[in-house]
């Protein structure tokens, strides 16, 4: 009897755990065996544009192309106070908190956003806007536009010499 408890009681579990909700199964952009993973009181991920291949969000008026930025440098000073106030804690090396990857350095940046062909700046500029990133926080409204104008920029480094990491 003992044996057959073990293996049953596994079972009367079931029901607890379908009550919490759906099972995360990927990262946060990827979403949710029932939809979304959503923090509550945060808006939905934005979704990835299906087409574009980087640059600043998809071609027409949307601005720059961003092609031929400058693969490396430093960020610019303000720039790199509002990542460090509100986004170190979770993109830092190794990411923490499911954050998919680190930015440290103007560098990581410039990476291309999980298997999409848009550079992980683009991706920043959308989750920003939209209100989904900081999880579980709020950026004060002076930071998120520090941030929303160096990205709208296609996220240009500064000038030899004058920036910070």
């Amino acid at each position: 009897m003992p044996l057959l408890f073990r293996r049953l009681a596994p079972l009367a579990l079931l029901p607890l755990l379908a009550a919490l909700g759906p099972a995360c199964t990927a990262e946060l952009e990827e979403g949710c065996l029932g939809g979304q993973c959503v923090p509550p009181g945060k808006p939905p991920v934005p979704p990835l544009p299906t087409s574009g291949s980087g640059g600043s969000g998809g071609g027409g008026d949307a601005g720059p192309t961003c092609e031929g930025t400058p693969p490396t440098g430093d960020f610019p000073c303000d720039v790199f106070a509002v990542l460090q106030t509100h986004c170190h804690g979770c993109h830092q090396s190794p990411p923490l908190s499911g954050a998919p990857y680190s930015l440290l350095t103007y560098e990581d940046t410039r990476e291309l956003h999980g298997i999409t062909t848009k550079p992980r700046f683009v991706r920043m500029a959308e989750v920003v806007e939209s209100g989904f990133m900081p999880l579980m926080a709020t950026i004060p409204e002076a930071d998120k536009q520090i941030l929303l104008d160096w990205l709208s920029t296609c996220g240009l480094p500064a000038p030899d010499g004058m920036g910070c990491e």
